[in-house]
């Protein structure tokens, strides 16, 4: 993982954001910027999702319905984050009542998932391009929580309306984002 904190003393923010498939820390911190954004008011993490010998088989986190190494070989991502936040707050001066998780696709689908499944360790989340499951699996939010859902008509990895894409494996017939949407909204 990639940090980026301030230095300047007094607690902050932790931003933690999430690669898509295939993607790494260095290249999601190049195109985001979320550290510009943030100056001095936040530490952000960049982690890593474990990567592959195996070809065809890309870098991704396990959100329990997406992708790549992780969901192919059920990595605990979720409780590597968690462990990567205690780490985060033991080093620095974090306010753990500001923590945040952004992801683009694959990325966006794991921040739904931590979002779900830890709501009282996130302040909110940002899911850019993710759905909330594939129709064999969908999250359910059991907790209200501040969230923005950003997603492409264009996208071809995750389809805008849902279903599956030219040649893909049954399982990945995505959720469409209206209802992501109402999922979260519900």
């Amino acid at each position: 993982y990639r940090v980026y904190a301030p230095k300047t003393g007094g607690k902050k923010s932790l931003i933690i954001g999430l690669h898509g498939l295939g993607g790494d820390s260095r290249r999601f911190a190049y195109y985001t910027a979320l550290h510009n954004v943030a100056n001095e008011n936040a530490i952000v993490v960049y982690p890593d999702a474990v990567r592959s010998n195996k070809k065809g088989l890309h870098a991704g986190w396990n959100s329990t319905y997406c992708c790549g190494t992780g969901l192919a070989n059920n990595i605990d991502d979720s409780g590597f984050i968690l462990a990567l936040i205690d780490r985060l707050v033991k080093d620095y001066e974090i306010d753990q009542s500001k923590i945040f998780v952004t992801g683009f696709s694959n990325g966006a689908t794991m921040s739904q998932y931590l979002g779900t499944q830890y709501p009282s360790k996130f302040a909110g989340i940002a899911s850019i391009s993710g759905s909330v499951g594939v129709k064999k699996k969908i999250l359910k939010p059991t907790t209200a929580m501040p969230i923005l859902l950003a997603h492409g008509e264009q996208d071809d990895s995750i389809p805008f309306k849902g279903g599956l894409k030219p040649g893909e494996d049954e399982f990945f017939a995505w959720i469409d984002f209206e209802t992501t949407v109402n999922t979260w909204r519900n």
